[in-house]
């Protein structure tokens, strides 16, 4: 775990929306049990349960400044039971970045990006703001067992443009290296979620864990990420997004019908994300050691 060190990482107080809700937060955490067992393909992935209720209050109860939120993000962390640290970058003006560690088998890492922004969408959400709000319950989802990989939970503060190539280096100062894949999370729409990544199997992998989970396949669409276009990463790197973006290309047709916005739906979002994680830390593990799986396509 990683732990405050003086004049570089720090916690903040706990604001009284962010002890209201993060103890829920905690108590609905505690009462899920050890989980359930999803199958995507041949691999058994055990998670723990997201509640759907709590997972909506958080989404519902953004505090309207940037500040503000990130010191609720730390604390709703630190309820989940993840020592969440702000990272301040002192070459930067910048809001400082939100992480927190769940600690493997492994020093090989996996992070799970989200991004802290100030844009307010017409809704009233704050911009990326349902992505946030996934990570603590991504935590104690994954949290329930042991896993090959260490997951970092990153989110980034406003400041110079995010590229995603420029995301190892990032977080190469001062947590090291070993990062064998990035899963951006740009925001959470219950009934369509699209995808880019510059890696075949992660895609692949995310079409299985939302058949596994049973959400409908027309739910998921693949677009071209512009930034992916010229990315040359070494690491993998998968973008989830709400639905395609304006600067990117539908590759698949329109969702028939919509579905609801409400709890459910949310929550089904939320659960084929954690089960997605839980996979790929097994479908990594495997590609360590043996051949690339046999490509699974969406159409």
């Amino acid at each position: 775990m990683l732990s405050p060190v003086a004049g570089g990482l720090r916690r903040v107080g706990i604001g009284s929306c962010g002890a209201l809700l993060g103890a829920y937060l905690l108590a609905a955490a505690c009462a899920t049990g050890g989980g359930e067992v999803v199958q995507p393909g041949s691999t058994r992935v055990r998670v723990g349960q997201i509640d759907r209720v709590a997972l909506q209050g958080v989404i519902e109860s953004a505090p309207p400044g940037l500040r503000e939120r990130t010191e609720y993000l730390v604390d709703l962390l630190w309820q989940a039971g993840c020592l969440a640290v702000e990272m301040p970058r002192p070459d930067e003006a910048r809001t400082p970045d939100v992480v927190c560690s769940l600690p493997g088998r492994t020093k090989q890492r996996i992070l799970v990006v989200a991004h802290l922004d100030r844009e307010v969408e017409e809704s009233g959400v704050p911009r990326h703001w349902r992505g946030i709000a996934l990570l603590p319950f991504l935590y104690r989802a994954l949290g329930v067992e042991e896993r090959e990989h260490s997951f970092e939970f990153v989110a980034f503060g406003k400041g110079h443009r995010r590229r995603a190539r420029n995301q190892p280096a990032r977080l190469a100062w001062p947590l090291g290296e070993g990062v064998r894949a990035i899963v951006e999370i740009q925001d959470l729409d219950p009934a369509t979620i699209g995808f880019s990544s510059t890696d075949a199997g992660l895609g692949q992998d995310l079409v299985a864990a939302s058949m596994a989970v049973g959400r409908p396949l027309d739910s998921l669409r693949t677009f071209t990420h512009r930034r992916f276009r010229s990315a040359r990463a070494r690491v993998p790197m998968i973008a989830i997004v709400a639905a395609p973006r304006s600067d990117a290309r539908e590759e698949t047709p329109a969702v028939s019908a919509s579905r609801a916005a409400g709890p459910e739906g949310y929550h089904s979002a939320a659960r084929l994300v954690a089960v997605y994680l839980g996979y790929l830390d097994e479908t990594l593990r495997l590609r360590a050691r043996g051949p690339a799986p046999a490509e699974l396509g969406v159409r």
